[in-house]
């Protein structure tokens, strides 16, 4: 009878226990047996071998469940999916915008590396004799690395 009651409602069961005894000593020894009973109702399915051999693994000492199994369902969320979307879109953005910052910054260093080659070379075409004229030597190094570029 206390079975089918604690099977049903086990909080009836434990007011039911605590209305028939005197003292709180015995209250908790009921509750303690009373538990137990409802343990060994759970296990009426599984062989005692089998029983002896599952308590023989996790030990009698040990009521907590193992970390890597997971004790309640995750709940469902509605806006996972957008969610994964979102940060994979920011992410690709994010990479976009990185390569189009790095290409932007190679582009000025290209610029300013031909701005200092132009300005050297003006300064070497700028060069003049005591009489005014232009330098040979420079003047011919310009006209032959000009050939030199060319296809």
């Amino acid at each position: 009878m206390l079975k089918k009651i604690e099977q049903e409602q086990p909080s009836l069961l434990s007011n039911k226990i605590l209305d028939e005894v005197d003292t709180p000593e015995e209250s908790i020894d009921l509750l303690n047996t009373s538990r137990r009973e409802q343990v060994h109702v759970e296990d009426a399915g599984v062989s005692a071998p089998r029983r002896a051999e599952e308590a023989s693994r996790t030990g009698p000492h040990d009521p907590e469940p193992p970390e890597n199994i997971r004790t309640h369902r995750t709940r469902y969320d509605p806006l996972r999916k957008a969610r994964a979307e979102q940060d994979s879109k920011r992410r690709h953005e994010e990479e976009a915008e990185r390569q189009r910052i790095q290409a932007q910054e190679e582009r000025e260093r290209k610029l300013r590396m031909r701005k200092k080659e132009r300005f050297q070379v003006s300064m070497k075409l700028a060069q003049r004799t005591e009489r005014g004229q232009p330098v040979m030597k420079n003047v011919i190094e310009h006209l032959l690395s000009k050939i030199q570029k060319s296809p």
